[in-house]
This record gives structure tokens, C-alpha cells and sequence, in this order.
């Protein structure tokens, strides 16, 4: 339910509160996050026909190769690794001014927000809740592991996929996240 309710917030904000510069991410993101609300929607043995479950099936692997570009997009946006920010550490001056520019350009305080980008948040998500338990899956019988913990721990893990994707893109970008804002309020 929670994950019908973000995806479906973030449709809404995907269709009335996204500017026009966005372009194709806009139209990549709408289409995975209507078809992942599809896919949430479980489907019962009551009026389940051969045709509908092959449809249901289609959705599904489409929503996961729209969610393999929309990875790989999302990968080579994060442009460099996070070992530049453990190997430097910010001066004063140099963190004053990047306050100031965050400030001006996204409207956070970098002085009260702890400063993670977005981006690495948007790639790492797939990354745990859908790729890694999938990999592992096609890995461990291969290597005559005992895979059983992680047959039962791969749909919890795929399922919160979803609600925690929608929550990223709602939490990193600032139209989103205003509106998000503005309801709570």
C-alpha cells in the first residue's frame, strides 16, 4: 500500500510538477512508474486466463528493462566515485561557498543537511534491491551453494524496490520535494 501510494504521488509530481527540461528521463521514469504500480497490483487465481497472466508477465519484464536503462542512466550520471570526498576534506572557505550555491540553486542549507547527492542514492537502490539479490539467485546454484535464505529474502528485497525508488526520486529532486513539502503541510 505504502509503495502504491509513493509511486502514485510520484506520477502525479512526474506529470504536473516537472519542468520541461527534463526530457526523456521525465517520459523513462513516468513509464516505469505506472507499470510498477501495475506490477505491485497482485494478481489472484479468481479471473486470472492464460491471456491475462501473459499480459501481467509482459508489463513485468518490460518494467524491468525499462528499470535496466533507467540503472544505467542513473550509474553514469554519478559521474566519480565517493572515494574524492573520503580521500579530501572540505575547507571552509570551500564549504562556504558551496552553501552558497546550493542555497541559491536548490534552496538547501548545506549547514543543516547532511550533503549527499541524490544521484549516488538513485543508482545504489537497484543496485541492493534488485540487482545484487537477482544476481546472487543465478550465482549461488551455479557455485552448489545453498541458496535457500536467499530465495526467501529475494521478493522482500524486490518489492521494496518500488517504494524506496519512488521515495529517492521524490526526496532528490526539489519540485518533488517541495511538493511533497507542501501536501505534508
Amino acid at each position: 500500500v505504502l509503495g502504491i501510494a509513493l509511486c502514485a504521488f510520484l506520477l502525479y509530481c512526474l506529470i504536473f510538477r516537472t519542468r520541461q527540461d527534463l526530457g526523456i528521463y521525465r517520459y523513462l521514469q513516468r513509464i516505469i512508474t505506472a507499470e510498477g504500480m501495475f506490477a505491485m497490483i497482485p494478481t489472484s487465481s479468481f479471473g486470472v486466463t492464460k491471456e491475462v497472466l501473459c499480459l501481467y508477465l509482459a508489463v513485468y519484464n518490460l518494467t524491468w528493462v525499462m528499470i535496466d536503462y533507467n540503472f544505467l542512466y542513473r550509474l553514469w550520471a554519478v559521474k566519480s566515485f565517493a572515494s574524492v570526498y573520503y580521500l579530501f576534506t572540505p575547507t571552509t572557505s570551500g564549504r562556504l561557498t558551496m552553501r552558497e550555491e546550493t542555497l541559491k540553486e536548490y534552496g538547501i542549507d548545506t549547514t543543516s543537511h547532511v550533503m549527499i547527492m541524490g544521484d549516488y542514492f538513485l543508482a545504489i537502490i537497484p543496485l541492493i534491491f534488485l540487482y545484487c539479490p537477482c544476481g546472487m539467485m543465478i550465482l549461488l546454484p551455479l557455485t552448489r551453494l545453498d541458496s535457500s535464505w536467499m530465495a526467501r529474502a529475494t521478493p522482500l528485497l524486490i518489492s521494496c524496490f518500488l517504494p524506496l525508488d519512488a521515495l529517492a526520486v521524490l526526496l532528490s529532486m526539489t519540485e518533488y520535494r517541495q511538493e511533497l513539502m507542501r501536501i505534508i503541510r
